[in-house]
């Protein structure tokens, strides 16, 4: 399956990627997110359902709040400071 990227070039949908950036976020069970967008066509679309989802489980359990916070947050800095500069800060914190 292939995915729109926010620069316009397609490329296969990686699962991988996905469950990375739910785990660095804090999600407890990343598959349960990552399983309800597998249908998305862009990586836009990914991140903003991702975003809803955890929000929609604050009322839940208040940590969702914090996840939430902290995916867009990684989601930001990923477009100011560049994927590969992120990258190796998140292999640094791991």
């Amino acid at each position: 399956m292939g995915i729109l990227k926010r620069d316009g070039r397609e490329e296969a949908f990686s699962i991988n990627k996905l469950m990375d950036s739910l785990i660095f976020a804090g999600v407890p069970d990343p598959k349960e997110i990552a399983h309800k967008v597998l249908d998305a066509k862009s990586t836009q679309e990914i991140s903003d359902r991702v975003q809803l989802l955890m929000l929609n489980l604050v009322t839940e359990d208040l940590r969702w709040h914090d996840i939430a916070r902290n995916y867009l947050l990684w989601s930001v800095y990923k477009q100011v400071w560049g994927k590969g500069y992120c990258q190796s800060h998140q292999r640094g914190l791991r």
